[in-house]
């Protein structure tokens, strides 16, 4: 400290020199010192730039770790519900939400780490296996996530849903194994009630209880099962690109401030004896002594600044190392901190699992007590139930007996109502066969009668026809007919049967001469037309019969019939 105070004390007085005796100043070391200054500014901004761009290499180039996160659903039984007393099964305990807890610290415990550890053939240790993994309960819900942070983020979600199933996978075996146990001990209880007991009261309870119980065999842990699977990430969760190029940019400008204060103070110590040599050089006869030695003060004040300087980059480089040191023992208290958790967790769970059997002791006690009571109780009951047993026997075979007269009597009636349907049903048929009979005797009596009326109708016309016919003989021969000319008149061939003309021309007819009408083609006119003409239908049908008796195979008509057809048949001809 006195070369310090030696130096200011001179500093004053060459000041103070100055100020009598200088002429006033230019501004050229005003502006060296802005430029150096500035220079300065451009250092820090540089150290800035140089540990942002470390901390943006680390944070693009360094290993990359990825979280994938499981869910587990924790659904705590109640604790006094009496039908899982003695099964290990996740309880809230106190009144608090203590069962995910639990789950959360058995998803960290050694045997479900050794199980991942076999099922994925992972040649890790366990402790560097739980390192990675990290359970905490989701806010004030009975979700428990279970998240896992790994270099691979394939291997990251492998991790979270093996932890899980793990978990999940050894409570159920522990599960089914007290259950097993569960379930003989209240068949044995049940057993031991006499059987008119084991429908009511206790009884009934210990029935409800066995088949709950035994609708869980096979089935996992009812308080716990998956939520949902992990999924391999598509980005990595550290490192924090904004957060790694911050924290690098701002340890740059914190070492480009320390390097800059620096330079300020060893240029001023510098700068301070330049000046005194300006102030002191007017004199007319100078004393380079006194210089000298201000010179010498200086070069041992820069050596001294150089060696803090030195000395300074030392702590710089210290405080990094101190700074990662500190990064380093956070992460160990951090991970002393889960451990901690964790351990508090399985203490917890112990102490619930030790609760919990405590009062499944107690609860069975007092269950054996109430039973050994109501044992004592039924014996006393037991000689009342067997006098009652036999009393109901005698009732029921008296009952089975008067049910056995009653069902023969009811047979025999039912085969008296069998008989007397099955005659009714035989004189039904006996009268529908005469109804039968009956009504074909009718039939036929009504087609007896038609066929004679239609015989004395046929007969009639016959008489007519015969008369007709007669007529027609008495009538005098037609006139010889002209000859023919050489060229007939065609056929007269109407819509009527293929190949059967309505109107032929003259030809000789066995001997006589050949109509112009065809007696087939008539009938086929009376049948399609005869409907339009009712009050002619009776005396056509009379002389085609008539006319069937001179007509030829093929319907041909004589001629001699020709005039009585046109005269007759004009309505449809």
């Amino acid at each position: 400290m006195e070369p310090s105070g030696r130096v200011r004390r001179t500093w004053g007085a060459a000041r103070e020199q100055s100020q009598e005796s200088d002429p006033p100043a230019d501004n050229t070391g005003v502006r060296f010192t802005s430029l150096r200054t500035l220079g300065l500014l451009g250092l820090v901004a540089a150290l800035t730039v140089a540990g942002a761009a470390a901390a943006a290499g680390y944070a693009f180039l360094g290993t990359k770790r990825y979280d994938a996160t499981a869910h587990l659903i924790v659904s705590p039984v109640s604790p006094t519900d009496p039908t899982y007393f003695g099964l290990g099964l996740l309880r809230d305990t106190s009144g608090k939400r203590t069962a995910a807890a639990s789950a959360a610290v058995l998803l960290r415990s050694p045997q479900v780490a050794d199980a991942v550890r076999t099922q994925l053939g992972l040649p890790e240790s366990r402790d560097s296996l739980l390192s990675k993994v990290h359970a905490r309960v989701v806010g004030a819900s009975d979700v428990v996530a279970v998240t896992v942070r790994d270099t691979s983020a394939v291997r990251a979600a492998q991790l979270a849903n093996a932890f899980a199933g793990a978990l999940v996978s050894q409570r159920t075996a522990s599960f089914q194994s007290q259950l097993a146990t569960a379930i003989r001990r209240t068949q044995e209880q049940i057993v031991a009630l006499p059987p008119n007991q084991r429908t009511i009261g206790a009884g009934a309870a210990l029935q409800q209880r066995l088949t709950t119980l035994q609708s869980l065999q096979g089935q996992p842990d009812p308080t716990l099962r998956p939520a949902d699977q992990a999924e391999a990430p598509t980005s990595a969760a550290w490192p924090n690109r904004p957060l790694v190029i911050g924290a690098g940019a701002g340890a740059g400008l914190v070492v480009g401030g320390l390097i800059a204060l620096v330079v300020l103070l060893l240029r001023e110590w510098r700068a301070r004896p330049v000046r005194v040599k300006v102030v002191q050089a007017p004199a007319p006869a100078p004393d380079r002594t006194r210089e000298r030695e201000l010179e010498a003060e200086l070069e041992q004040r820069s050596e001294e600044l150089k060696v803090r300087a030195g000395e300074l980059e030392r702590l710089t480089a210290e405080l990094r190392s101190r700074s990662d040191a500190l990064a380093h023992e956070a992460e160990a208290r951090e991970a002393e901190k889960v451990e901690a958790e964790r351990r508090a967790g399985e203490r917890a769970a112990a102490e619930a699992e030790r609760r919990a059997e405590e009062a499944a002791r107690r609860d069975a006690e007092e269950r054996e007590r109430v039973e050994a009571e109501e044992r004592e109780r039924l014996e006393a009951e037991e000689r009342e139930r067997v006098e009652a047993e036999e009393r109901e026997r005698v009732e029921a075979e008296e009952r089975e007996r008067a049910e056995a007269e009653r069902a023969e009597a009811e047979r025999r009636e039912a085969e008296r109502r069998e008989a007397e349907r099955r005659e009714a049903e035989e004189r039904e048929r006996v009268e529908a066969e005469e109804r039968e009979r009956v009504e074909a005797e009718e039939r036929e009596r009504a087609e007896a009668e038609r066929a004679e009326a239609e015989r004395r109708e046929a007969e009639r016309r016959e008489a007519e026809e015969r008369e007709r016919a007669a007529a027609l003989q008495r009538l005098p021969e037609p006139e010889p007919e002209p000859e023919p000319e050489p060229e007939p008149e065609p056929a007269l061939v109407p819509a009527g049967l293929p190949g059967v003309p309505l109107y032929l021309a003259d030809a000789p007819l066995n001997g006589a001469a050949r109509g112009h009408w065809n007696l087939l083609e008539l009938q086929r006119l009376v049948d399609q037309r005869g409907g339009e003409f009712p009050e002619r239908m009776d005396e056509w049908l009379s002389y085609l019969f008539f006319l069937r008796e001179y007509a030829e195979p093929d319907g041909t008509v004589p001629a001699s019939f020709d005039w009585l057809i046109e005269d007759e048949f004009a309505e449809i001809v």
